[in-house]
């Protein structure tokens, strides 16, 4: 066979895996997103670690890790309500590009901080404040943006491609900023953080071939009141963001206190703190590579409540070990079920809402997802201080438990589609191909 035939054949087969398992890659925007989110997040990923770290090295305190967890999340508790109606009324591009913008600006002040030897608490308080008013306004655009990216039809693949990227930088972003502490010191973390904003932003400036939503001729726009209802009316909806909620709240603030475990339970310095974090995002990535696989068989329908179950339930184990081998471990493990939970409950939502109103339900859901957690890591901060972190990690991984349990078990029958949102039959959809 020719070199010819061979490279044919070859690029064939490259392009039907492509469109069998990873459809989404066949828009030339997501393709362009999902190059820009990998630089992007692993720049995120990389300042949070230095910034967690910087945090406890100047307090010493679990209570002002919770703080500064707090101040991240806490803009999107009373922003992003009004952010998601926002998203639905104008271009959602825009919003974006502004939202990185100034985001660079407060990672870039932190850098000219830290270089001039003058960086305070308060200056990375101030930042981690700033920064998550910006999340506020991206986050149910960006969420909402997706679709106008793929379309409906290959929504699903792309809201687990995204997590495999977000997930993916979870190992390398904590994993390099480990060593860069360790090397030349957190500065250079919030640094390489400011350029990355330059992908994203390049990236949402020149995509082309975008699909607007379709509202059909003569509706009115649809209000908050409209998005609550719609929630109230469907059961798989309301009972995702119902678990979603609980779990923002009680369990998912224990990644907040990693770097309090780190120095208290196993005497780690920044390399062993990235480590953990490292191990984390690898059993995250692992789930989010493993549901980009997947269509719609029967049982995924279980992925939800299993994995919320056992995301609690890796938790309590956390909590109970002193061994760093088996941190490790349950950590690799936490990571997969706190995937499987949350993107799949993000992706239960979207196709589970009108086109129309997307912005604003996903301004609801990050409420419950983002909005919430402020609450939890001041809680966890405080308990942790009161009663010790073990036990305070314990109760939250029962928690996340017991609501698993009731809500799988009140209305069992999910399902992962409702017959009437399959591949955009809804009216107000986006336009497909």
């Amino acid at each position: 066979m020719s070199d010819e035939k061979v490279q044919e054949k070859a690029k064939s087969t490259a392009e039907e895996v492509s469109r069998r398992w990873y459809p989404a890659f066949r828009h030339p925007s997501f393709r362009l997103f999902f190059l820009a989110q990998i630089v992007s997040l692993n720049g995120t990923w990389m300042q949070l670690i230095a910034e967690g770290w910087m945090v406890y090295e100047l307090t010493e305190s679990s209570r002002a890790l919770g703080i500064t967890r707090f101040l991240h999340t806490i803009p999107v508790t009373f922003i992003t309500l009004a952010a998601g109606m926002l998203a639905d009324r104008t271009d959602k591009r825009r919003i974006l590009i502004l939202t990185q913008a100034f985001s660079m600006g407060f990672a870039g002040w932190l850098t000219i901080m830290a270089f001039s030897g003058e960086l305070q608490v308060w200056h990375l308080w101030t930042a981690a404040l700033g920064i998550g008013v910006c999340h506020a306004f991206d986050i149910p655009a960006r969420q909402s943006f997706i679709v106008e990216m793929v379309g409906k039809r290959d929504l699903m693949n792309a809201l687990f491609i995204n997590s495999s990227v977000f997930n993916g930088a979870r190992i390398i972003g904590p994993g390099i900023a480990g060593l860069i502490i360790a090397l030349f010191g957190p500065v250079w973390c919030f640094l390489i953080n400011t350029l990355s904003f330059g992908a994203t932003i390049y990236a949402y400036a020149t995509m082309k071939g975008l699909k607007k939503p379709s509202r059909p001729p003569g509706q009115a726009r649809t209000t908050f009141a409209d998005a609550l209802r719609h929630i109230s009316g469907n059961r798989l909806v309301w009972r995702v963001i119902a678990m979603v909620a609980t779990a923002s709240l009680f369990t998912a603030p224990f990644v907040a206190q990693i770097p309090s475990m780190a120095r208290e339970w196993f005497d780690l310095g920044p390399k062993g703190y990235g480590s953990l974090m490292m191990a984390n995002g690898i059993g995250a990535f692992t789930a989010a590579i493993f549901l980009t696989t997947l269509k719609t068989p029967e049982w995924k329908k279980w992925i939800f409540p299993i994995g919320a179950t056992l995301f609690g339930l890796s938790v309590v184990l956390l909590s109970q070990t002193r061994s760093l081998f088996m941190a490790h471990a349950i950590l690799v493990f936490n990571g997969m079920a706190m995937i499987s939970t949350f993107s799949t409950a993000n992706t239960l939502t979207q196709l589970n809402v009108p086109g129309e109103m997307r912005g604003q339900v996903m301004g609801i859901y990050s409420f419950c997802f983002i909005g919430l957690s402020p609450f939890g890591n001041l809680l966890i901060g405080d308990l942790a201080s009161r009663i010790s972190l073990e036990r305070t990690l314990m109760m939250g991984g029962i928690t996340c438990i017991i609501a698993s349990a009731i809500l799988t078990w009140v209305i069992p029958s999910l399902s992962f589609l409702k017959p009437e949102t399959r591949e955009g039959s809804q009216e107000g959809e986006v336009e497909e191909d």
